[in-house]
C-alpha cells in the first residue's frame, strides 16, 4: 500500500483473492500508528532498504516471526480475513456489511466464516429470552 491509498480515515485496497476494490475504515489503533509513522517512502510498509514495498513473502515471514514469539504458529496470514469475518459477525453485522469490509463476493462464504459466531449470538439471545420469560 502507498501512503496515497490512505485518506486519513481509511485505506483503499484491492482484495487479493476476489480482486474487489475496497475502502476500509482504519481502526483507532491503526490511525494512531499511521499518524506517528515515519514516511520514508511512498509505501506504508517498505522493504529493508526502504526503496520499495514490503513483499508478500516479507510480510508472511514477519508474521511468522511474530507468531513464533507468541506461540501462534498454527495461525497463518490467510486467517486474518477469517478472523475479521468472525469479529464482524460477533457484533451482529449482516452479510452485506461484512462483505463491505472483507471483500467476500458471496453470502455463502460469509456464512461459512461467520457461522460459529452467529450460532453463539443466537444461543445467547435465546437464553436471554428464556431467562426473561421465566
Amino acid at each position: 500500500m502507498r501512503w496515497s491509498d490512505f485518506d486519513g480515515e481509511a485505506i483503499s485496497v484491492r482484495q487479493g483473492k476476489t480482486k474487489a476494490n475496497l475502502w476500509i475504515p482504519a481502526p483507532q489503533m491503526l490511525l494512531q500508528a499511521l499518524a506517528s509513522a515515519q514516511r520514508s517512502s511512498v509505501f506504508i510498509l517498505t522493504n529493508q532498504a526502504e526503496t520499495g514495498p514490503w513483499s508478500y513473502r516479507g510480510a508472511a515471514d514477519g508474521m511468522m516471526k511474530l507468531r513464533r514469539q507468541i506461540g501462534a504458529e498454527a495461525y497463518d496470514i490467510h486467517s486474518l480475513r477469517y478472523t475479521a469475518t468472525a469479529e464482524l459477525a460477533r457484533v451482529g453485522l449482516d452479510d452485506d456489511l461484512i462483505m463491505a469490509i472483507t471483500g467476500h463476493k458471496t453470502h455463502r462464504m460469509v456464512q461459512l466464516y461467520a457461522g460459529a459466531e452467529r450460532q453463539k449470538l443466537r444461543a445467547r439471545a435465546a437464553n436471554n429470552a428464556r431467562a426473561s420469560k421465566l
